[in-house]
């Protein structure tokens, strides 16, 4: 009777553990969600810098997620645009590096492939503007659009 009992002792503490680990990984998830929808917010208030690191945030917790890679490269764009030349160059690579990360976590999603191809069509070449990856971009979009 004494040994059935430990066990039970043991099988609840391990029940207990689990379900512990799980509430952790959930409210990761709606942690950085939560960073990501307040980001939201502070972009449409036009608080670039505020969304950039809100969104840094979500990405630390969860770096696979394209929608925080996308909407980071787009307030990265936007800080661009109203910075000086020197700050705008290392924004712009960032924003280059964040929109092909956000096409390759998520390959069919239009609206990232076409921020990307506008950044190639409009970034000068030392930005990584390209003519070519441009038009590879808009076939890959006609090519989906095409099965949807």
């Amino acid at each position: 009777m004494r040994f059935y009992a430990y066990k039970k002792i043991n099988i609840f503490i391990a029940v207990m553990f689990f379900l512990l680990q799980l509430s952790n990984i959930v409210y990761a998830e709606t942690e950085s969600e939560l960073l990501y929808l307040s980001s939201i917010d502070s972009y449409d208030a036009f608080k670039y810098e505020d969304s950039i690191k809100k969104l840094l945030g979500a990405i630390e917790k969860e770096p696979n997620v394209a929608k925080y890679h996308h909407l980071l490269a787009k307030s990265y764009g936007k800080e661009a645009e109203k910075s000086g030349w020197l700050k705008a160059v290392r924004y712009a690579k960032k924003t280059l590096h964040h929109l092909e990360l956000a096409s390759k976590l998520d390959v069919n999603n239009i609206e990232i492939l076409k921020d990307l191809m506008k950044y190639y069509n409009d970034a000068p070449m030392f930005l990584g503007g390209s003519s070519k990856k441009a038009s590879k971009i808009e076939t890959k979009i006609k090519v989906i659009q095409s099965k949807n």
